[in-house]
């Protein structure tokens, strides 16, 4: 038979003519599935695509094909059927990425299945199997920004993809891709928030992303870099409780932000600055009463970190530091003591610091001035 003359030819006109009926079949089944979905019939609507698959399979239509199992994955998504969601999007996903290579109007659409994907990934938290989606998403956007700055939607996507990137590189321990990624959300935040300034998400979005940057910075130790992003999450957050008092969500973070500020600006020295962030944190306190036990155990926790602080300077032989971050929490304490003189609470962590500064004495004051130091802290026990 392959030697008639002709059969191979009639074998690709046959091939050519299902192959269409299959298309023509998988786009009708397609559309009668979508405009069911419409309606809210789900299972008849799900029959269809299932039929709208298997054709557009057989008619080698990979086009068609990434639409079919992006609908198919909607419904099993909504039906709670996530894994089988994510195997509809993530064959969509490794389609859509050779397609858009050839054709990069499809690039958004692969940008948007493939950041669905890793988001259903992550919630299902297998947060390794999201990494490379979520890598192929930041990339897209990447492209798709480089031919349209201004979007402000290409934006805001890419400012979500990058900081959820971000999230999970710190989660597993990749601080500096994660800082990478917090630092790239952070521009394009900010760049939405000039781009649409009237649009309050956006300013939340940025606030986000710079909370998520401060808390890693600090998190790596690197202080002098985490003191200015921890000042502007702080101040974000800050004006944010103005418009909003009553959120105890925005409240804590508040407090924590300001409580690493703190500690931030304890270690590069700048001491004044930290006198007034502790007392600005004091006030915010919560308490129904002097002696609530909340207050108690917050104020505790403040200065206790302090303590610490201190005493790792004393391991590094920073003595003079040391001394300073004493006297810095000194001095904001005898502040609220001359407002509240009979708070115990006050008064224990008073004692307690003078305590530390006493055996900082024995190691740090010259002979010739212990005498003069020690009469300075039983004036102040006194």
């Amino acid at each position: 038979m392959a030697g008639c003359p002709g059969w191979g030819s009639r074998y690709k006109n046959r091939f050519t003519i299902m192959s269409r009926r299959s298309n023509d079949m998988a786009l009708r089944n397609f559309n009668k599935g979508m405009s069911l979905l419409y309606d809210g019939q789900k299972e008849e609507a799900l029959g269809c695509l299932m039929n709208a698959e298997a054709d557009a399979r057989d008619a080698g239509s990979p086009e068609l094909l990434v639409n079919v199992l992006q609908a198919i994955g909607g419904i099993m998504e909504s039906d709670g059927r996530i894994e089988e969601a994510i195997d509809m999007y993530a064959e969509a996903s490794g389609m859509l990425e050779s397609i858009a290579n050839s054709d990069p109007s499809f690039m958004e659409h692969k940008a948007l299945v493939m950041s669905k994907t890793a988001s259903l990934l992550t919630e299902q938290g297998d947060n390794l199997k999201a990494v490379p989606f979520f890598e192929e998403a930041v990339s897209s956007y990447d492209r798709l920004l480089d031919k349209e700055p201004e979007n402000d939607g290409y934006c805001s996507s890419a400012a979500s993809v990058a900081n959820d990137l971000g999230t999970i590189l710190a989660s597993d321990g990749c601080n500096e891709r994660a800082k990478e990624m917090f630092e790239k959300a952070l521009r394009l935040s900010g760049k939405l928030v000039v781009l649409d300034p009237v649009n309050m998400e956006n300013t939340a979005k940025a606030l986000t992303v710079q909370t998520n940057l401060a808390n890693l910075l600090y998190g790596m130790g690197l202080m002098h870099e985490a003191r200015e992003s921890l000042e502007h999450a702080y101040d974000g957050c800050s004006g944010a409780m103005k418009d909003d008092p009553s959120n105890s969500i925005l409240q804590e973070q508040s407090l924590k932000l300001l409580e690493r500020l703190v500690n931030a600006l304890m270690f590069t020295g700048e001491y004044d600055l930290a006198k007034d962030r502790i007392y600005e944190m004091v006030e915010m306190l919560p308490r129904a009463t002097t002696y609530d036990s909340s207050f108690s155990d917050k104020f505790s926790d403040l200065f206790h970190g302090l303590i610490k602080l201190a005493s790792r300077r004393v391991d590094e032989g920073l003595l003079d530091d040391t001394r300073s971050i004493y006297e810095t929490s000194l001095i904001v304490i005898l502040k609220l003591l001359g407002e509240e003189p009979g708070n115990i609470v006050y008064q224990d962590m008073f004692r307690n610091i003078l305590v530390n500064m006493e055996k900082l004495l024995v190691i740090d004051s010259p002979e010739a001035d212990k005498e003069a130091d020690y009469n300075v802290l039983i004036s102040m026990y006194e």
